[in-house]
């Protein structure tokens, strides 16, 4: 690869499984909707949680769908994050912020796991709703950003893992000193 290739890479989502997902979704939704006519407590309960979870679901679906920025942009300055609910979305990620690349497995799934010098970052870019999920992965020991590629379309795990680890390792190798609050904060005191 020579530079010029390198310069913007767009992974796009594949719309045949988002839609297949999107489908099964709004039918376990009519399906729980339909244990609240039973009349019986313990469906009414579970029709009403997995109701409410499948709709976050379809709701996530449909956005997912919409979104016409594809699950990954790489360029040189850094890389954004569209695969999931937990992702940074709109917020670069700069490469000189990017402590490690790695591939973590959970039950079977892979992911490609990107540790930060300062995690605050992609805290401060998640909504609440991908931060508490992110605290339920790190309290099982997957802490960073995990990018999913179940919805890649032409590239599979370890080809990002490559591709994020090159772009990592020409653009984010630099020397200069990354600016943070508590950096840019100090006072006459600490000088």
């Amino acid at each position: 690869m020579n530079n010029n290739e390198l310069s913007v890479v767009r992974i796009e989502k594949g719309k045949g499984q988002q839609i297949v997902l999107l489908c099964l979704s709004i039918l376990l939704v009519l399906w729980c909707l339909l244990l609240l006519i039973s009349g019986e407590l313990l469906p009414i309960i579970i029709g009403l949680l997995g109701a409410s979870f499948f709709s976050i679901a379809v709701w996530f679906f449909i956005k997912s769908l919409t979104n016409k920025k594809g699950l990954v942009r790489l360029d040189e300055h850094g890389f954004y994050d569209y695969s999931s609910a937990i992702a940074t979305n709109d917020t670069l990620i700069p490469w000189n912020e990017v402590k490690a690349i790695n591939l973590k497995s959970f039950l079977g799934k892979r992911y490609v796991q990107v540790l930060l010098h300062h995690p605050e970052i992609a805290k401060e870019a998640r909504t609440s709703m991908g931060n508490m999920f992110s605290k339920g992965n790190e309290k099982l020991g997957y802490e960073g950003i995990l990018i999913d590629t179940k919805l890649a379309k032409g590239i599979n795990t370890e080809e990002l893992l490559q591709l994020m680890e090159t772009f990592h390792h020409r653009y984010g190798m630099q020397t200069e000193v990354v600016q943070t609050p508590e950096q840019s904060m100090k006072t006459i005191e600490n000088l």
